[in-house]
């Protein structure tokens, strides 16, 4: 008997290590950095940077605490005690959402978004109502916070060269020597000799209220995206290097007009052609994706912050609003690329989705908006909102038409996949398919087997529309084995 009750308590013991090693392993995916002087909360997965998101933090007087912390506790409409106003009010300063990291220090929602990007709160990091709550559904409990203070960043450009160095101010004033710090990691990216101790000197005195740059050039960067630091000055006039833009905006520009001018989106632009490369006008920038644009020497700074709305990771358009809290997005610009139909009748016009709902929309300026809210909710569009680069992306999988039909594509481990019979209508009921002597895997959704579209699309010649929204598939030959 006694052997039998000891065997069961070793049994129960093994079960709960298994269970927290299980829960370690669950709770390790996930890890939250902040950093103070940046203002940005950044979340990992594996690792692997999943977004980041602005946040505001402690001011001078009731800092944020730094080391390493776990989520202690997570609260759905906390309760504000210290001025007794309930959880799910829209006065109450913590918002919707609560994640405790420390006794009486937490991350959490506010009634106050203006504050976001500022040192503002009592030692908390407020976060912007849409996120927290986004944030909040993510990680669960015994995630790992770490909050540093890292007052200078080092960050490539949009190909992953050109490094440069972004410096903080320091706000808490816990660095003695932030010149010596400066130096030292120039010394480390070999861009010392490039940089004079006047120029130093210069610019640690401008650190006290802004980021600066370090940089060998001025540093073009689009929604605190560093694009290139290969700018011309010409005749007063800033030029930026066009296949860095083309990079950001992830679209093809062709050079026309015996090679003065880009097509940059069906727009004819001027360009300019130095050292084997084309350079397009600063300007001409602004004036395609909007927004604004500070220019400021003394930090080596050029900065456009603008909304921007990709579809299928390339540049659509720039209308869209209200992207901190309610984002509405322009039907006309996405008509035409979302299965989404139009009827006009006398003064009106309806928009339809393809099932032939009609989609709600509200007038601002004569261009008619719909609610993020609403596509997220009645389509099958993947969105996904960076209030941090002030950014919606739109993921559609693309309609594929193959002989004159019509298939839906999924996204599975996100991997594109197809229906089986696209390769022929009789083959859908094979376990194993061979394409050309190789193996495809298949998988089932709702009892319609899909294979992985990279397996067979070389068996295709592919025409494909600028935003991948539709693939129009001609057989090339090829062998179909069981």
């Amino acid at each position: 008997m006694q052997k039998k009750m000891i065997f069961i308590i070793l049994a129960i013991l093994l079960f709960i290590l298994n269970i927290n090693v299980y829960a370690d392993n669950i709770e390790s995916q996930y890890k939250i950095v902040i950093n103070i002087p940046s203002k940005k909360l950044i979340l990992y997965k594996n690792d692997i940077i999943i977004k980041e998101y602005p946040v505001a933090v402690g001011k001078s007087k009731t800092q944020t605490p730094i080391g390493e912390f776990k989520v202690i506790n997570k609260v759905i409409n906390p309760y504000y005690a210290r001025k007794n106003i309930p959880g799910g009010s829209s006065q109450n300063p913590l918002g919707s959402r609560w994640m405790g990291f420390k006794a009486h220090y937490g991350i959490h929602g506010n009634s106050a978004p203006s504050s976001i990007g500022t040192f503002a709160s009592g030692g908390c990091i407020r976060m912007y109502e849409r996120d927290i709550q986004e944030i909040f559904d993510i990680v669960p409990k015994g995630t790992p916070v770490h909050i540093k203070y890292d007052l200078i960043e080092v960050v490539s450009d949009i190909d992953g060269e050109e490094p440069i160095l972004i410096i903080y101010p320091d706000y808490y004033n816990k660095t003695c020597n932030i010149k010596e710090l400066i130096r030292q990691k120039l010394k480390e990216l070999n861009m010392y000799n490039e940089i004079s101790e006047k120029r130093l000197e210069q610019i640690t005195k401008l650190n006290r209220d802004k980021r600066i740059v370090f940089s060998s050039n001025l540093a073009f960067f689009i929604n605190k995206k560093y694009i290139t630091n290969d700018v011309k000055i010409i005749d007063g006039a800033y030029y930026i290097n066009l296949n860095k833009l083309a990079k950001w905006l992830n679209i093809d520009i062709p050079i026309v007009y015996n090679e003065n001018y880009a097509c940059v989106m069906g727009k004819f632009i001027n360009t300019i052609y130095i050292d084997n490369k084309y350079y397009i006008a600063l300007l001409d920038i602004q004036r395609l994706l909007g927004g604004q644009l500070d220019i400021n020497r003394d930090l080596e700074l050029i900065e456009l912050s603008m909304n921007a709305v990709f579809l299928n990771n390339r540049y659509l358009t720039n209308q869209i609003l209200d992207i901190t809290t309610n984002p509405k997005i322009s039907l006309l610009a996405i008509s035409q690329y979302l299965d989404i139909g139009i009827q006009y009748e006398q003064d009106k016009i309806k928009y339809y989705l393809k099932n032939g709902d009609i989609i709600p929309y509200k007038l601002y300026q004569g261009i008619p908006y719909v609610d993020l809210n609403y596509l997220k909710e009645n389509t099958k569009l993947l969105l996904d909102v960076s209030t941090f680069r002030r950014q919606l992306t739109i993921i559609k999988t693309p309609a594929i038409i193959c002989n004159g039909f019509v298939y839906e594509s999924i996204l599975y481990d996100n991997e594109l996949y197809v229906p089986l019979n696209i390769l022929d209508k009789d083959i859908d009921n094979l376990s194993n398919i061979f394409i050309n002597f190789e193996r495809i895997p298949a998988i089932s959704v709702e009892n319609i087997k899909y294979i992985p579209f990279d397996k067979i699309k070389k068996s295709f010649n592919l025409i494909t529309n600028d935003y991948r929204t539709k693939i129009i598939l001609n057989k090339k030959v090829f062998n179909i084995l069981d």
